[in-house]
């Protein structure tokens, strides 16, 4: 079995896994959460945009639109195309 991390969202506490290689925002679906609102999936609408307090994340394709170089230095990263242990609070 892989890797896995736990995902916690801020403003309700609410605690899940993520599968190293999986998304947040799948890995939230898949407990049947609703942390963040869902659009496209792919990185292009913004509307999973969360923010990482703390932990360590990597990107995947996003629409630099929803998350420019200055959001992403400020944590602002989108929840469908990325992964790892973060502590998210959406927008």
């Amino acid at each position: 079995m892989g890797e896995s991390y736990q995902i916690t969202e801020q403003c309700s506490g609410q605690r899940f896994p993520c599968k190293a290689g999986q998304s947040v925002l799948k890995a939230m679906e898949q407990q049947g959460l609703e942390c963040v609102p869902v659009g496209c999936r792919g990185g292009g609408c913004g509307l999973c945009k969360v923010t990482v307090r703390e932990g360590d994340y990597e990107c995947g394709k996003m629409s630099r639109v929803h998350a420019p170089p200055e959001a992403l230095a400020q944590g602002e990263v989108l929840a469908c195309p990325q992964n790892r242990e973060l502590l998210p609070q959406w927008l």
